[in-house]
């Protein structure tokens, strides 16, 4: 029967808090669209949901809900990274834990409690990654952003495929306009083991060996539920972070207003935090993103 897939990010274009990447995979055929609205859920594009900063508990119960769906069975915010991260929760754990995020229990944006699973539940799988200012500024010093960003999908997609096998088709978001994705596949992977299906503006889709496709489409959340549940997952896990370094930050700052950490206001946040940084020998480069 195989499997479907998606992965999206969010923070690739904020110079505050972590980029992460997110991972979404279950049985082909599963009606993930019709489970979600069954559960009174959005299953939509991160942006769509949280728009305008609202809508954020909504999104929580969403991921929660497929958090519980892939096996988690509820808890605070550390156990839901090790269940979604894998071997990489402990440095994710450890960032959180630095801006005074020590156990705090789910859900952190919304009501009391977890949705409630149907009776018979499909599987799925959830992923995630983040990459840390920190990393993030190590990292470009050997790649450009746009191979970072590659480089870091590839890490959710190995995960991906280790757990469900090589027998699936995975929808990825398309990033800056590119259509070319075959250099970094073949980077990736064996030159000859990648294989074209189109490259162009509405979709560029490869074979990996023999059983593996990958899809990359603009705007992925709105044809792939698969890839609006990554987009959501990576954005809330954003957000749940960005909640914490601001509550630690403004304590610390009078005066400093919150940030979402995109560009212009991520400058104007920085600079009020810079005679801290600097007091605390920090490097601006574990707290300020270089691109």
């Amino acid at each position: 029967m195989g499997w479907k897939g998606g992965i999206d990010e969010a923070g690739y274009g904020a110079l505050l808090g972590p980029l992460v990447h997110g991972g979404a995979a279950c049985p082909a055929g599963t009606d993930l669209a019709g489970l979600f609205a069954s559960a009174g859920l959005p299953l939509a594009d991160s942006k769509a949901v949280y728009r305008g900063g609202k809508g954020l508990a909504r999104m929580e119960a969403a991921v929660l809900f497929a958090a519980r769906l892939s096996g988690w069975t509820g808890g605070d915010l550390p156990s839901l990274l090790r269940h979604l991260l894998g071997p990489e929760a402990p440095r994710a754990a450890a960032a959180f834990e630095a801006v005074g995020a020590a156990a705090p229990p789910l859900p952190l944006f919304g009501a009391a409690g977890l949705p409630t699973l149907p009776s018979d539940p499909p599987s799925l799988s959830l992923f995630a990654r983040f990459t840390f200012p920190r990393e993030f500024n190590l990292l470009l010093s050997s790649m450009n952003k746009s191979a970072l960003a590659m480089a870091r999908l590839f890490g959710v997609l190995a995960r991906m495929v280790y757990s469900l096998g090589d027998g699936g088709e995975v929808v990825v978001d398309k990033q800056g306009g590119r259509n070319r994705y075959l250099p970094f596949l073949a980077e990736r992977f064996a030159p000859d083991f990648v294989f074209v299906l189109a490259e162009g503006a509405a979709e560029s889709a490869y074979v990996v060996g023999d059983r593996l496709t990958l899809v990359f489409r603009p705007e992925a959340e709105s044809s792939s539920p698969l890839a609006a549940l990554a987009s959501m997952t990576a954005k809330y896990l954003r957000e749940c972070y960005m909640s914490f370094f601001n509550r630690y930050w403004t304590a610390r700052v009078p005066g400093a207003a919150p940030t979402a950490g995109y560009p212009a206001d991520a400058r104007r946040f920085f600079e009020a935090l810079r005679p801290l940084i600097e007091r605390e020998s920090l490097q601006h480069s574990d707290v300020l993103r270089l691109k």
